[in-house]
């Protein structure tokens, strides 16, 4: 304020905020019976709620978030306990955290079950395989997605004794997007092939072994993408699909005379070949699977939704358990055998 000239009125000219967590700690209540006795001698005492079992008990919120930290974020079991005593004064034992782990198995396996029933159903679903070891002995992480759902599972046995396990894939009829492996090549559904796997490899030929038709392959695979993505869910004219198949196919033929097969070198089995010879014979000998999406808007370019899920976790933190997780709009159910 100036001596002289006193300021009039007030008036605010910046606002600064500050965010921040509130003090966090356990909060704890009492429910206690109450006892009378009747003037005909008869006693009569009230009832805890059906939740309050015990004399003493952790409510729904601490095992909501022990659970949340080892089966979505995939914290160690002790240090989840050390976590909630440290940052809410919950004096849990690593044991205390795998009783709701299970608690919530319980109550979670009979929708994991409908998840995979209904991804057993989708017209068009996702699966990959992961390798993934587990207490030092690989297992493979498998996952079968949809657009709105992920089923994922972790069977000792890999392949087809895994989808037997499973029995998603073995009843699905719709069509499946994967990466090429031959336990999926085996099921008796319609396939489209994953397009990010084969743009990777042709980099590599192109790059790699300087091979220029692997680069026009890759420009007429994502041309065909961007046409799709334009088409905004609407089936391309079957004279645009054509005319994509015709240039796919002049492409294949420009990297097979540059590319010949090695000759028999008389040994038993197949002979070895180059990997531009089994990236052209791949392509070739499924390029309705290759293309798939060009012909069918549902089908996605590439199998983007099943590695995601794959790439959730590297470690399997409670094995034998059943989980449901919800991320980015999408609900995941896993169970491991």
């Amino acid at each position: 304020m100036c001596a002289a000239h006193p300021l009039a009125g007030e008036v605010t000219s910046e606002a600064r905020q500050v965010f921040d967590l509130p003090p966090a700690r356990l909060e704890v209540t009492e429910h206690r019976t109450l006892e009378a006795r009747c003037g005909c001698g008869k006693t009569h005492r009230s009832a805890f709620p059906a939740t309050v079992a015990a004399p003493t008990r952790y409510g729904p919120q601490v095992k909501a978030l022990a659970v949340y930290l080892t089966e979505h974020h995939m914290l160690p079991i002790e240090r989840t306990a050390r976590l909630l005593a440290e940052c809410y004064g919950v004096p849990i034992a690593a044991a205390t955290v795998m009783t709701m782990i299970r608690e919530a198995q319980a109550i979670l396996a009979p929708r994991a079950a409908r998840i995979g029933a209904a991804v057993a159903q989708a017209e068009v679903a996702g699966a990959d395989e992961t390798g993934l070891r587990v207490a030092g002995t690989l297992h493979g992480l498998h996952t079968a997605v949809t657009e709105a759902l992920t089923w994922m599972g972790l069977p000792a046995r890999r392949g087809k004794e895994a989808f037997a396990a499973f029995g998603i894939l073995t009843e699905f009829s719709g069509t499946l997007v994967h990466d090429g492996w031959a336990p999926c090549r085996d099921l008796s559904c319609a396939h489209g092939l994953c397009n990010a796997h084969h743009l990777r490899e042709l980099t590599f030929v192109h790059e790699v072994c300087g091979q220029p038709w692997a680069k026009r392959l890759i420009d007429c695979l994502t041309d065909a993408h961007r046409q799709i993505v334009a088409a905004a869910d609407q089936r391309l004219p079957q004279e645009d699909i054509a005319v994509i198949r015709q240039y796919h196919e002049a492409i294949l033929s420009e990297g097979e005379a540059v590319n010949p097969p090695a000759p028999p070198n008389g040994k038993r089995g197949r002979t070895r070949q180059s990997f531009p010879v089994n990236l052209l014979r791949r392509l070739r000998d499924h390029a309705d699977d290759v293309l798939r999406f060009t012909r069918d808007p549902r089908v996605p370019f590439s199998n983007y939704r099943a590695h995601a899920a794959s790439g959730m976790s590297t470690v399997m933190p409670t094995p034998g358990l059943c989980r449901i997780m919800n991320a980015g709009g999408r609900t995941y159910a896993s169970y491991d055998f």
